[in-house]
């Protein structure tokens, strides 16, 4: 589990609400990863808005939470944990 008030504590470089392009963000996930370990950020957090039933452009398609969750799994081990 994530301890939020350690992360809080140890620095103000974290963003725990980002959107990518499986939601209404502009962006895709690695880019926000690279440039957190450039700015020197020591934690991000993912936070797409849920598929729900009805057609929605903000919201995640329900087709893409297996590829959403494959692809966080995967650049967490490609950055080596290089930020929570």
């Amino acid at each position: 589990m994530v301890d939020f008030s350690e992360i809080v504590n140890k620095s103000n470089l974290y963003n725990f609400h980002t959107h990518t392009q499986y939601c209404d963000g502009r962006a895709n996930i690695e880019e926000f990863v690279v440039e957190s370990i450039r700015h020197g950020f020591v934690a991000l957090g993912f936070t797409p808005h849920s598929p729900v039933l009805v057609e929605s452009s903000c919201n995640m398609c329900v087709q893409d939470v297996n590829t959403y969750i494959d692809e966080l799994t995967i650049l967490k081990k490609k950055y080596n944990n290089q930020i929570t």
